[in-house]
């Protein structure tokens, strides 16, 4: 069985939530999923062991399609945990 536990932040953020404004790290949330995401082989099964692979992106212009994209998503969540939306 596998379990979905969601959360409000990447857990790779959570133990910054001390030392770093809330704003701040939402900011950074979507922009670091996007990086994540595309570490994931969406084509191998879940309980097939896979090689490591060195290369962290894959497809390099895709990739910085998906940041541009999310930076206007981090800017409004930014706004939005600074109560100014």
């Amino acid at each position: 069985s596998y379990y979905l536990i969601e959360t409000d932040l990447v857990p790779l953020l959570q133990p910054f939530q001390l030392l770093i404004p809330k704003p701040i790290l939402t900011a950074l949330d979507v922009p670091l999923r996007v990086v994540i995401e595309d570490a994931y082989d969406r084509d191998v099964g879940p309980g097939v062991p896979a090689p490591a692979d060195w290369r962290p992106i894959k497809d390099l212009a895709g990739m910085a399609i998906k940041l541009l994209a999310s930076v206007p998503v981090a800017v409004d969540n930014f706004v939005e945990d600074l109560g100014l939306s």
